[in-house]
């Protein structure tokens, strides 16, 4: 994001300041490691940069609580500057007026020793070391003044805040009447391509995807606090000219996304009764105890390894004589592991404590009670290795076990689950998942979705329209041919379509799901249950693949064929059902029959 100011070039910098600040604090309240990194860049030569340098020193060094007061008190700021509203705010309730307080924090972060000028030659190897270990832990740096130093062979992922020190272009007039943009605002365009790197990042909370450290996670709520960690912002004073010659250079290198492209389309729910009193099932994701993994097995160690040991032998040939090959010229012998005395263990343990400590292991294995129970039948003591020496030396021994370490550790790694979803279910007002209104972002020239025909089924749909593919169009009018049937049997019929805003965990793993659509229905005679049934139309090309969710549907029917999720009066049935899929219709025809049907 571009975030102008129209104010002098020291109040820029304070600004970006206290947006780094803002984060950071951010990051902290939700235990995540960040010291998010500011670039100051002058436009053309050392001189400037190092006279930004002196007057962001002497910003930090003359802080004042009149200062920080009048800054925090963002009533004077406009409307549109919500991340600064924000970042404010949220400062303002930290340090609660305290700002002396937060005068010391910013004086410490941007200290000398956390300043880095890379434009001086004679400290260039130190300097780059620095430059290109910005994300370590004992990487002081917070603030970089460059004018043109940073190539493309800079890569950083903790760069927030790009700040540009100067208020010039340098772009022209085309014969054609269309405004080129200059060389500079290119440049800075291409370098706001090597600054906009995803930090990665992970949230311990059950909405938090199990494999999504390196993912964007709050695209889809932009309101989360959480978002300004997925945020780069290019700090500049306002110019409209500018600002629009850089959003051209920005869509050219692909940066962002050509509004004129993009297709918006706002959906709402036009049912508010059953909107407001409505109830949705959904599981939580948690942490994996790994209570039933109690041996190598359930990772799917092998029993045999393979180790060669150098013997140092020198053997001669000559290049065209015909010798006969000898299959047997290397005996191979099996050595079983729980013949190596238990110290060796314990010294190759100590030598890979990155991954061989109790603590670590108990995640692993759940019923560990000490390091030593791993030499036991289901662990080492369970191995071979097949080698080519017969007697290993105590030092061969320790070389053997520290290999087979990292081999049965990538292993695990491969094959470990450290979430899973819970087995209960757990009921929420529909209104925390799905919202009144949400728009909706297509690229125009994606054809495979479109605005499916709802008008026969209005009544009995949640929204007001449905955007969608091919195969949930052919849903919906599988649907419109058993609405008459499902009729005479509910007094209650209404499908939601279900835009990645709920999301169910996989039992085994704790993957995220989201069906594409929930059906409800209550019973009309007889006992009253509610009837909440996910279902998942899907295209040929990802039957196979996407087969562990179909999995998971049927595992969802089988555990709640009758609910005990008695939270209320109200009795319910969950129900997953087999994928849609127009060439398997029968199939899934089949499924939905018995299950709600007949």
């Amino acid at each position: 994001k571009t975030l102008s100011l129209d104010s002098s070039l020291d109040q820029v910098m304070l600004h970006a300041v206290l947006l780094s600040q803002y984060r950071l604090k951010i990051a902290e309240k939700n235990h995540i490691f960040l010291k998010p990194v500011i670039l100051f860049k002058a436009q053309r030569t050392i001189k400037e940069s190092n006279e930004n340098e002196s007057l962001f020193k002497k910003i930090i060094d003359q802080l004042s609580f009149g200062q920080l007061e009048k800054l925090l008190n963002i009533s004077f700021l406009p409307k549109k500057n919500t991340v600064l509203q924000k970042a404010f705010s949220c400062l303002e309730q930290i340090y609660r007026g305290n700002y002396e307080h937060l005068i010391s924090e910013l004086k410490q972060e941007f200290s000398d020793e956390k300043i880095l000028n890379v434009n001086d030659e004679h400290v260039k190897k130190d300097n780059q070391l620095l430059l290109n270990s910005l994300e370590d832990k004992d990487n002081p740096i917070r603030a970089i003044f460059a004018v043109n130093k940073l190539n493309e062979g800079w890569d950083v992922l903790n760069l927030f805040d790009i700040v540009r020190l100067y208020d010039t272009r340098d772009g022209k007039w085309q014969s054609d009447g269309k405004y080129q943009a200059g060389k500079s605002t290119l440049s800075e365009a291409q370098l706001i391509g090597r600054g906009a790197r995803y930090y990665p990042f992970s949230i311990d909370n059950e909405d938090s995807d199990a494999d999504n450290h390196f993912q964007r996670k709050y695209d889809e709520d932009i309101q989360h606090e959480l978002k300004i960690l997925e945020e780069l912002h290019y700090h500049s004073k306002y110019n409209s000219r500018y600002l629009e010659e850089l959003d051209k250079a920005l869509i050219e290198q692909g940066l962002i996304d050509d509004e004129s492209s993009i297709k918006k389309e706002k959906i709402k729910v036009v049912d508010e009764n059953f909107y407001d009193k409505k109830i949705v099932f959904k599981n939580k994701r948690i942490t994996n105890d790994n209570q039933d993994k109690n041996s190598f097995k359930d990772y799917q160690i092998p029993l045999v390894f393979s180790f060669m040991v150098a013997t140092n032998e020198t053997k001669e040939k000559a290049a065209f004589h015909q010798e006969q090959v000898n299959a047997n010229a290397t005996p191979i012998h099996r050595i079983d592991l729980k013949t190596i005395h238990k110290r060796i263990f314990l010294k190759a343990f100590n030598q890979n404590k990155d991954f061989w400590t109790f603590g670590n292991l108990k995640k692993i294995f759940g019923q560990l009670t000490s390091v030593d129970d791993l030499l036991h039948e289901d662990f080492f003591y369970g191995l071979s290795v097949d080698s080519n020496v017969k007697d290993l030396s105590n030092e061969n021994k320790l070389a053997l076990l520290n290999h087979l370490l990292g081999e049965i550790s990538k292993t695990i790694l491969k094959n470990a689950k450290h979430k899973k979803g819970t087995t209960i279910f757990y009921p929420h007002p529909i209104s925390k998942y799905f919202k009144t209104i949400k728009e909706l972002k297509f690229d125009k020239n994606n054809s495979q979705f479109k605005n499916i025909d709802i008008d026969q089924i209005k009544e009995y749909f949640l929204h007001d329209k449905l955007i969608g593919s091919s195969e949930e169009e052919n849903f919906i009018n599988f649907f419109k041919a058993y609405l008459e049937e499902l009729l005479k049997k509910y007094r209650e019929v209404k499908l939601v379509r279900n835009n990645r805003e709920l999301k169910l965990y996989r039992f085994d793993d704790g993957e995220a799901f989201e069906p594409d659509f929930i059906l409800f229905l209550t019973k009309k005679n007889g006992e009253e249950i509610s009837y909440q049934v996910f279902i998942e139309p899907k295209g040929n090309h990802l039957l196979e693949y996407d087969k562990k969710k179909e999995t998971f549907l049927q595992q969802i029917q089988e555990k709640y064929n009758l609910v005990e999720l008695l939270y209320t009066k109200d009795k319910y049935k969950l129900l997953g059902l087999k994928f849609y899929n127009k060439t398997k219709e029968d199939e899934f025809k089949k499924d939905f029959e018995n299950n709600l049907i007949s």
